[in-house]
């Protein structure tokens, strides 16, 4: 303890809050070695390891798997309507959207695939896996599926997005260049869950930090199910605004 009856750890956690707050460490830039806050500080890495492992649980810092630890950024408000796309909600927080295609597959729908775009388990579907990121920090990775037999064009208009010199995946874009002029959301299920070993690779975080797993159905004008997703959301770079 020091003279004030304070834990070391806290109290170093309490400096590095003071540097965050002074603009000494802007969000996104990493935090230096523990070695060298250990020497800083005047401690043991133990205690700076307490104190950054306080201040990831309050969501001001953030460690990336084989990078280090960072400035956790601002928050991304992430609102979900029945209409919201990923895009609308990364410009509204004049942040730049970007989506990346990680594997394109055409195979039979896994039963609960079936069973939530309404179709016989083992017809075919496009599975795309997608990284999503804010100006280049990863927010979500998740697997969009599409029935090959109410979207015959779905898989060419994915691999002729894929080729593309910059690869961007605009899923709302996707769908309509397929025959779906409109489409709404159906409802949502939301759960924290721990992340599996490639989430966590993918959206750079710790397999100790919880993600938040959101699977959604888009409904076609037709009420036909057009596409299901089941995406994990960084849960310290991520707050959800429900709205239908």
């Amino acid at each position: 303890m020091t003279s004030t009856g304070m834990a070391r750890w806290r109290e170093i956690g309490d400096r590095i809050i003071e540097d965050i707050d002074s603009g000494a460490l802007q969000p996104g830039h990493q935090l230096p070695p523990t070695r060298a806050l250990a020497e800083r500080f005047g401690c043991n890495r133990n205690t700076v390891l307490r104190a950054v492992s306080f201040l990831q649980d309050h969501g001001l810092l953030r460690v990336e798997q084989g990078r280090g630890t960072f400035i956790a950024e601002n928050v991304v408000e992430y609102r979900m309507g029945s209409r919201t796309t990923f895009e609308d909600n990364l410009s509204d927080a004049d942040l730049v959207p970007s989506r990346k295609a990680i594997s394109v597959l055409n195979l039979p729908a896994p039963e609960m695939v079936a069973r939530q775009l309404r179709i016989a388990s083992g017809s075919r579907v496009v599975e795309m896996a997608l990284l999503g990121s804010a100006d280049g920090v990863p927010v979500n990775f998740g697997r969009y599926y599409f029935p090959l037999e109410r979207l015959p064009q779905i898989e060419a208009q994915i691999q002729a997005a894929v080729e593309k010199a910059d690869g961007a995946i605009f899923v709302a874009k996707l769908l309509k260049t397929s025959g779906v002029s409109d489409f709404r959301r159906d409802g949502l299920r939301i759960r924290t869950c721990p992340p599996s070993a490639e989430v966590a690779h993918q959206l750079k975080v710790p397999r100790t930090e919880y993600v938040l797993e959101v699977q959604a159905v888009n409904l076609s004008s037709e009420d036909q199910p057009v596409m299901f997703a089941d995406v994990f959301h960084a849960g310290s770079r991520v707050e959800f605004v429900l709205g239908f």
